[in-house]
């Protein structure tokens, strides 16, 4: 019998049979797990991005009689697939029906107003999920419970926000409570065969305008060099994983604990390539010795947060990036040659059509430096407003009329929102160039690409527009 069943739904709004399912791992699942079975706990996670049919289970899982469900969102489609679970164990049981995420966290009492949610736990969890399963086993009353909301009939109660999770207290993760075999085999990378993703750290100190992460109390927090040695060669040793992805909302903010991670992996002889998200302030700032140190231990492929080659638009997201350390970074990467994804947005409020053809210079760039690179752009996605963010209100103030409902916002995204600050002919625009540059990209397929002036033509014509 499980104590309680830990849901993530799929994060996408397309039904199974035209799309292939992006494989993450659900380490959001597996951080409250592991505290939940040092406690004596029983845990079923259910992963529905790799379940056939994952009704199914929960309807298994339900005939036992567990102490409670929890479903974990972010805003968007995740949420209308989560209110399937949570109307499925209505209709099947008595027991609460938890939601906690990214979501719940920003906007907790909506959450709770919905009929198809008992109780919501909003901040880092770890804590406060043992915690609540014990008076929920004991039948105690939830109040003054840290990250705890929950309603009865005098209303809706949001107590005091939990402390953030020190992560070297996470005991090790349960990976044996998911189907290891869907996740490492699932998604193809050059030069890797068995995939896995990781974090050595939690937070972000940053404030974009248009990141949930700057709406959070998220200070960052690091593992030790230690815990993430171990949980490497855990994978390793155990799963044969050769190939890893640092999953970190911020892996890149300090160089000192970088190197010590490279210096620790050589010593212990771990033969795995390594790929990161970086910021581009702070790869820019890195010295060839530092550099070459990443590329022994493994390290061939960065993510690249750059969001536009404007920078009057970067200063008002409030990246705190420029163009001169962008082009720093393009410079780097090529010499260096590794494997680079630079992410980048447009439909910012206030943002020009001539703006918009900076970036498109900027990606024309990185295409014409990197002709033996695989996909090297990503985007331009449509910027969206999420609740909660400092764009967000100024979309407000431009007349975007935001949902009121917690499952209206389930049908949140670019594909459907009204983008009332952005005209339409300059929609119009986006539409193609994102088109461009996609149909660009299809073109950069490694070593053996030939890309030429002329495939880049459809890019100019659109900057010279």
């Amino acid at each position: 019998m499980s104590d309680i069943i830990l849901i993530r739904p799929i994060s996408h709004s397309w039904d199974d049979e035209g799309y292939m399912r992006y494989v993450t791992i659900p380490h959001g699942l597996l951080h409250l797990a592991a505290p939940l079975i040092k406690n004596g706990y029983d845990v079923k996670i259910i992963d529905e991005v790799v379940e056939k049919d994952a009704r199914a289970i929960l309807k298994e899982e339900l005939a036992k009689n567990p102490l409670c469900v929890g479903i974990s969102s972010m805003t968007g489609a995740q949420l209308a697939n989560g209110l399937k679970f949570s109307e499925f164990i209505k209709e099947n049981s008595n027991i609460p029906v938890i939601w906690g995420g990214s979501h719940p966290t920003i906007l907790p009492r909506e959450t709770l107003e919905d009929p198809l949610v008992d109780i919501v736990v909003y901040g880092e969890g770890e804590k406060t999920f043992v915690t609540l399963l014990d008076a929920i086993k004991a039948g105690k009353e939830l109040a003054g419970i840290p990250g705890v909301g929950y309603k009865d009939e005098k209303g809706i109660h949001l107590n005091t926000e939990a402390e953030l999770t020190d992560l070297e207290e996470v005991p090790e993760l349960p990976f044996h409570l998911i189907k290891m075999e869907k996740y490492i085999t699932s998604v193809e990378k050059k030069g890797i065969t068995r995939y896995f993703e990781i974090h050595s750290s939690r937070g972000c100190p940053y404030n974009c305008g248009f990141c949930q992460n700057s709406v959070h109390n998220n200070r960052w927090r690091r593992k030790s060099v230690e815990k993430i040695i171990d949980e490497l060669k855990f994978l390793v040793n155990n799963y044969g994983i050769d190939g890893i992805t640092w999953e970190d909302e911020m892996f890149s903010l300090n160089k000192n604990r970088i190197k010590q991670i490279c210096e620790s992996i050589i010593s212990e002889g771990l033969k795995v390539r390594l790929r990161a998200g970086f910021r581009v302030d702070h790869f820019s700032k890195l010295d060839d010795e530092t550099i070459e140190l990443m590329k022994k231990a493994g390290f061939i492929h960065f993510g690249f947060g750059v969001e536009s080659g404007s920078s009057r638009i970067l200063k008002y997201i409030s990246k705190d990036i420029t163009l001169e350390q962008i082009n720093e970074v393009i410079a780097k990467v090529k010499k260096h040659g590794f494997l680079a994804t630079y992410n980048f947005m447009s439909g910012f409020p206030s943002e020009t059509k001539e703006e918009m053809q900076e970036t498109l210079s900027l990606i024309y760039k990185i295409f014409y430096e990197n002709r033996t690179m695989i996909y090297p752009v990503s985007g331009p996605s449509f910027y969206t407003p999420f609740p909660g963010t400092k764009l967000f209100y100024e979309c407000v103030n431009l007349g975007y009329k935001a949902p009121e409902l917690f499952r209206d916002w389930s049908k949140y995204d670019y594909n459907n929102i009204d983008l009332v600050w952005i005209k339409p002919e300059l929609r119009e625009f986006m539409h193609k160039a994102r088109e461009v540059v996609n149909n660009t990209n299809k073109l950069y397929t490694g070593e053996d690409a030939v890309i030429t002036d002329e495939d880049l033509l459809p890019l100019k014509k659109l900057i010279e527009e």
